[in-house]
């Protein structure tokens, strides 16, 4: 087996060739790689520290147990994997938080306090006794139903990207995740931006007249024409 010194300079999917040969330095360096990576990343998003080092200490653990298992497919870039990890563990605490707290608050409430144990019910059979709620029967603005259908079409890869860049990513820091050069990861933004637009442009086609005004107006906003029948529209005259 190879040494932790010689560990070092090996790939990652070699490393994890070495873990699944039952090194333990192969695991440590394993969490040593991934560390400062996630870490880096739950400063960039503001994860509390308190709740950042417990996340992150799971995730490595967790992830370095399961990818020992020669049954588990290795992702195509680990960072870019063990940061949606990171995301979804963080997002999983907070809402356990909130739940928590509504729990307690509706345990104190004088009224309703000893009709349900509410730890003892789902999620599913909370929201159904509760009956509708605004949030609920609120329509879906266009854009959102916009954005909802777009989202439908991504790849987890390319899920995590249009986050990263709304979290103001730069474009080495997205290719240092995604373990590919910095010219390929500009033009895959690229590719993945130009594709979404043409298609925001091809559903908002089938739109109500008012509903596709308010896309037009959006996409105008955002400096992106909208094409109707091969001319693009645009604010100003055209482009």
């Amino acid at each position: 087996m190879l040494s932790l010194a010689a560990l070092r300079p090996v790939s990652d999917a070699d490393l994890i060739v070495a873990m699944r040969e039952g090194s333990s330095d192969a695991c440590n360096e394993f969490v040593t790689r991934f560390r400062p990576i996630l870490e880096s990343y739950a400063r960039r998003v503001r994860i509390p520290p308190w709740d950042a080092t417990g996340c992150i200490q799971d995730i490595l653990s967790d992830e370095a147990l399961r990818f020992a298992n020669n049954g588990i497919t290795i992702p195509a870039s680990l960072p870019a994997y063990l940061i949606r990890a990171l995301r979804n563990r963080y997002l999983n605490v907070k809402r356990a938080a909130s739940c928590r707290e509504r729990h307690h608050a509706a345990a104190s409430d004088r009224w309703t306090g000893e009709w349900v144990v509410t730890s003892l019910c789902s999620e599913a059979a909370l929201r159904s006794s509760a009956g509708l709620e605004e949030s609920a029967v609120r329509q879906l603005s266009v854009l959102e139903r916009l954005a909802t259908e777009l989202r439908a079409g991504l790849t987890d890869e390319e899920h995590s990207i249009l986050m990263w860049i709304s979290q103001g990513a730069s474009h080495r820091e997205i290719s240092a995740w995604l373990a590919v050069s910095y010219e390929a990861t500009s033009k895959r933004i690229w590719r993945l931006c130009r594709r979404l637009r043409a298609q925001a442009t091809d559903r908002a086609e089938s739109y109500e007249v008012s509903e596709r005004a308010e896309v037009e107006r959006f996409l105008r906003r955002v400096s992106v024409p909208l094409v109707t029948e091969g001319k693009a529209v645009a604010s100003g005259g055209a482009r």
